[in-house]
Formats: structure tokens, sequence, C-alpha cells
């Protein structure tokens, strides 16, 4: 009820003279409850104001988040491609090794020859 005297008079539907007579108030009570409307309108700002920052605040961190995947993922990467290069290098030892007779090889080529 005194939300909706307080918006009558603010939104100027009745002064606060009509307001009291109206509904049998003093003008000082219904000077409160204009107070009661706006102190509530200020809420809600402060409301919208709290959660528009605790939005921005979230997105600033899922930014953050998402740049350190990214690096976390560049740098495996980086890393999974060393281990391709080894791999490679590695095998390309290993062939061109196998040319050359040794002790542990000379038991296979024996094994080979001998088929």
């Amino acid at each position: 009820m005194r939300l909706m005297i307080g918006k009558k008079v603010i939104s100027k539907e009745l002064t606060y003279r009509e307001a009291a007579k109206t509904f049998g108030l003093s003008s000082g009570a219904i000077a409160a409850c204009v107070r009661l409307v706006k102190h509530d309108k200020r809420k809600g700002q402060r409301t919208s104001n709290y959660h528009r920052q605790n939005d921005e605040v979230e997105s600033y961190r899922h930014q953050a988040q998402i740049k350190d995947l990214k690096h976390q993922i560049a740098d495996l990467f980086l890393e999974n491609q060393m281990l391709k290069k080894i791999v490679a290098h590695s095998l390309e030892m290993k062939r061109n090794n196998g040319s050359i007779i040794t002790t542990e090889n000379l038991g296979s080529r024996s094994q080979g020859g001998a088929e």
C-alpha cells in the first residue's frame, strides 16, 4: 500500500495533499511513502550495479582462463612437434646405424641371412 501511494505521488498522479486526503494519512506519512519508493529504486540500482560488476569480474576471469589455456595448448603443440622430430631423428639414426655391423645387430643379421 505504501509503495503504491509513493508511486502515485512520484508519477504526479496525486499531490502530497491529495494523497493525504484520499488515504487519510498525514503529509509526513505520504513523504515517508515517497522516500520508501525512492530508497527502493536506489536499492535496485545498487543491486543492478553490483550484478553488472560481478558479470564484468566473471568475464575477466574467463578471459584470463582462456588466455592461460591457449598458452598451455601452444606449449603442448611445441612439445609435440619436438617429440615428433626426436622420434624421426631416432628412426633415421637407427636406419643409418643398421648398415654398421655391431654385436647388437650381428645376431639379427645372421638370423636374417640364415633363412
